[in-house]
């Protein structure tokens, strides 16, 4: 009975909240929005992304067959501009890419990146230029060498050794639930005043528990790289830790 009575008076807040709380002002310029297909009073269209055997990109594909290449959609309070065309997406990127340049800080992105400031997911300004000239000068041949290696595994079918392929696999399966705790529901991106039940689903504590995991896993690699001693040691086998050391200053970006 009190926990019937509970929800009533949540759903009763969650309504109210809803036609009062957010109510738009009579004086709001009315804007020229593409067309959009008909949404709930507080998930918006989520339910035609969620709520159907396809997945969401199936879902918006169809949507655009019906309401056109540019829809406007409401992801629980998040509004949303659904493009499906090639050509209009050419053109947004190229005389409004600053405008769509950020990308929205999502409750596993805030956890994982520390508070979302690596270069992918970090504002548009000064900081994010800085990391990306970073990455640029600093990385693309280390990844050119990873892109080498991985083929070179493939082709020749060459082996780690055990204890390299340990950590690999160990790297792998909590690379595995990371990607997939990434893009899990959360109450707080969709309908922030619900925020708090991420906490009660328990979602905010596996990210917080995997974050953790990837830290002690970092903090191991770079002591290791620290103790085997400089790059002058191995003067052929430079990694990401070695030259990411080698680029003291990013600790100023902030």
């Amino acid at each position: 009975m009190i926990l019937s009575l509970l929800l009533l008076l949540l759903l009763a807040f969650v309504v109210s909240f809803h036609f009062f709380g957010l109510k738009p002002s009579t004086n709001s310029i009315e804007l020229n929005l593409p067309p959009s297909p008909p949404r709930f009073p507080i998930t918006g269209n989520l339910h035609q992304l969620l709520g159907t055997a396809t997945l969401p990109h199936g879902s918006l594909q169809a949507l655009s067959k019906k309401y056109g290449p540019l829809m406007y959609m409401h992801l629980g309070y998040s509004p949303t501009l659904v493009v499906s065309s090639a050509e209009i997406a050419r053109e947004i990127i190229k005389n409004h890419d600053i405008v769509f340049s950020n990308r929205p800080k999502t409750t596993a992105a805030n956890v994982f990146l520390y508070g979302c400031q690596d270069i992918g997911f970090s504002p548009y300004g000064e900081y994010w230029r800085q990391a990306r000239k970073t990455c640029v000068l600093g990385l693309l041949n280390v990844i050119l060498t990873v892109s080498n290696n991985i083929v070179s595994r493939s082709v020749l079918g060459r082996r780690a050794e055990e204890e390299t392929a340990g950590k690999c696999n160990k790297f792998g399966e909590l690379s595995r639930r990371i990607l997939v705790q990434f893009v899990s529901f959360s109450f707080g991106d969709m309908l922030p005043y619900l925020g708090w039940l991420d906490v009660v689903t328990g979602l905010i504590g596996r990210l917080t528990a995997s974050s953790r995991e990837v830290d002690v896993l970092f903090d191991q690699v770079i002591e290791k790289h620290r103790i085997s001693g400089s790059d002058d040691d191995h003067p052929n086998r430079k990694d990401l830790v070695h030259v990411y050391s080698n680029f003291k200053g990013m600790a100023c970006l902030g």
